[in-house]
């Protein structure tokens, strides 16, 4: 320790040149609100300034002396200087690193001090960004800045032909370590934990490297590279492992690791469901699973943007997202194997959504691009476009559906009229089929896609109208101007206001005891409310009788369903997916007998 120490203050007598030129820099900041032409708050002048000078000089410093650190001294045949005395290489190396990490944090703090004495201690207010954040991704960056330094200078100077070796493993090296992030892609802490187990193991690495460089290289160049790049590529390797073995662990829980449910999509036939959320210790990852939830078995499978089902449930198609684009897949419930429609989508929004819609069978999908207009109609099966329309701008089409595999049709919502459209895919044409004044306010289709039933906003009806032409069929009261509508797959209309549930046109009202949720179509004349109320609970009503079925309390419905843009109702399997109280156990519940059965325990 004594001669490290020894060591460290000769490299500061030597370098002490460095004091002097941080403190001219600094005196620059100083100086700058006294340049003519120059305007602002000398303040606010001096901690910018002071602030980008800081930066600049300690990362010039930092990749100064790790390239002259023991490059320059090796050059020279220096080394032998050390050597000579009785200084073991553990105590050149570390001696030398202490002095260049007292050279850096001292010009830091000389370069900074005229902006923290100006901004009265305040520097964060100087940026938008967070200051703890900039000051850390600097600390990463002198270090790396410095051992990467370090590291060409001993390669190049070498004049050795394993530098051919080291691009080849440093190429090598940044493929592996992208191949365990890209799991992780779209998570911010998980990827963090990973890329900073890294970090930390090749940190490791370079130190260790160094002295190696030093004990068994010693003043020989080709020798000191051949020792260096040995220990360091190792050192790389066992951090490439341990990264390796922390993505195993992230992406390893099973559903019974879930603490709760983000996002979920049932089939409308069939036992299957997708679902997502978070997990036990596993940071902001969350997985996916696809699980039965008549046998609880389950797989894993990846994420997606949009999940639909097709309407017998046997598989679904998903929208997959991948660095800069998205990949449409459909997914065989039963085998799991994934077909690829060789379809790519480029994200819409900032939030990435996908606007698409499907045929039941999953044969063909639509999508509307956002930032092209283009309306677009895909064939699964041929794996290729069968048509597009581009749309006049700002004319979206918010919800749209297949009226038959060839035609797709939409309505679209201006402030003073509802016009309906169809695209004839195998005609190329887009045509209006229909107009009629109308103000803004919801709007459903029927589940056989012939009748809209459109609410204007601040009416207490609804007008029935034919989906094509948008003829006036009929119209139906509603209990208030307020009051929320929902069809059912047999085209009735159940109307909810307040905690009052009633089917619209007919005098029986239910008292669901809390405001719903929403309602579900669970058929045969049943439809389950989720309540808006503390302790949860969810009522199931006869609708054909105006009777409450059952009520169950303490539990919440746990699904979140993705983006759905198509406009007609579904109907719900009466197996819902709930979650008890204080989310204790994730559960299957059976709405229509009242079964439950646990899914995920909670230990």
């Amino acid at each position: 320790m004594s001669h490290a120490l020894v060591i460290a203050g000769r490299e500061l007598a030597e370098k002490r040149f460095v004091f002097f030129a941080a403190i001219a820099v600094a005196l620059v900041a100083v100086l700058l609100p006294l340049v003519p032409g120059v305007h602002g708050s000398p303040r606010d002048l001096i901690t910018v300034t002071s602030m980008i000078l800081t930066a600049g000089f300690t990362l010039g410093l930092a990749g100064m002396l790790g390239a002259t650190m023991v490059g320059r001294d090796l050059s020279a045949g220096r080394l032998s200087f050390y050597f000579a005395r009785p200084a073991g290489a553990a105590s050149i190396w570390f001696g030398k690193l202490a002095a260049a990490l007292v050279l850096v944090i001292a010009s830091f703090a000389i370069v900074i001090l005229p902006g923290f004495i100006a901004s009265g201690g305040q520097l964060a207010r100087a940026t938008t960004l967070s200051f703890p954040l900039l000051a850390g991704a600097l600390v990463v960056l002198v270090v790396l800045f410095f051992f990467v330094a370090h590291a060409a200078s001993t390669m190049i100077r070498s004049h050795s032909v394993l530098i051919g070796v080291d691009f080849a493993a440093t190429l090598l090296t940044g493929f592996l370590l992208w191949q365990l992030a890209r799991p992780l892609i779209g998570t911010i802490v998980a990827l963090g934990v990973l890329l900073g187990v890294f970090a930390l193991a090749a940190l490791i690495a370079f130190i260790a490297a160094g002295a190696w460089q030093l004990a068994d290289g010693r003043t020989d160049r080709r020798r000191s590279h051949a020792a260096f790049s040995k220990a360091l590529w190792c050192g790389m390797a066992a951090a490439l492992l341990l990264a390796a073995g922390t993505l195993a662990w992230i992406v390893s829980p099973t559903p019974r690791d879930l603490t709760g449910i983000e996002r979920g999509e049932p089939s409308p036939h069939g036992d299957w469901l997708f679902i997502s959320g978070t997990t036990l210790h596993r940071f902001d990852f969350q997985p996916a699973y696809l699980m039965n939830v008549e046998s609880g078995a389950w797989r894993r499978i990846s994420d997606g943007q949009n999940t639909i089902f097709s309407a017998d449930g046997s598989k679904f198609l998903q929208v997959r997202e991948r660095s800069k684009e998205a990949e449409i897949v459909i997914y065989d419930t039963a085998t799991g194997r994934t077909t690829e429609t060789g379809v790519r989508l480029t994200p819409q929004t900032v939030t990435h959504t996908y606007p698409i819609v499907a045929t039941d069978d999953l044969s063909r999908f639509a999508t509307f691009d956002y930032m092209q207009d283009n309306l677009t109609v895909y064939d699964t099966v041929a794996r290729r476009s069968v048509g597009s329309a581009h749309l006049p701008v700002g004319f979206f089409p918010g919800r749209f559906y297949f009226a038959s595999p060839d035609v797709l049709r939409f309505h679209v919502i201006n402030p003073d009229r509802l016009s309906a459209y169809e695209f004839d895919a195998a005609h190329h044409a887009l045509r209006e089929t229909g107009s009629v004044a109308s103000r803004p306010g919801p709007l459903r289709v029927t589940a056989d896609g012939a009748r809209v039933v459109k609410q204007d906003k601040g009416s207490a009806s609804v007008v029935i109208r034919d989906a094509r032409t948008l003829q006036l069929l009929s119209s139906v009261a509603l209990p208030s101007a307020t009051s929320r509508f929902y069809l059912l797959h047999d085209g009735r209309i159940v109307t909810t206001d307040g905690q009052t549930l009633r089917v619209a046109g007919t005098p029986a009202a239910v008292d669901l005891g809390a405001k719903p949720m929403f309602v579900a179509d669970l058929g045969g004349g049943k439809v389950a409310a989720p309540l808006y109320s503390p302790s949860g609970g969810i009522v199931v009503v006869d609708v054909d009788h105006g009777t409450v079925v059952r009520r169950e309390g303490a539990i919440h419905p746990a699904l979140r369903s993705s983006m759905n843009f198509d406009p007609r109702p579904l109907q719900w399997t009466p197996n819902l997916i709930a979650v008890r109280e204080h989310g204790e156990s994730i559960l299957r519940w059976n709405a229509l007998t009242g079964e439950t059965k646990v899914l995920v325990p909670r230990d």
